[in-house]
């Protein structure tokens, strides 16, 4: 678990198996390009990104 920039993590290229992103891209006024491509970088081949984001529902 690490609380840091998701736009430039501070971690090695395929280090993880996994990537979870909870109700945070949704903030970035650029949009989730950027944190979406580091996760997929730090992601090891055939890892998993599970990512939530609020939806509108009326």
């Amino acid at each position: 678990l690490a609380q840091t920039d998701v736009h430039a993590l501070p971690f090695p290229k395929s280090f993880f198996g996994a990537y979870l992103s909870y109700g945070v891209v949704e903030h970035f006024p650029q949009g989730p390009q950027q944190a979406i491509l580091e996760a997929h970088r730090v992601l090891k081949p055939g890892g998993l990104i599970f990512m939530m984001v609020p939806a509108d529902n009326p």
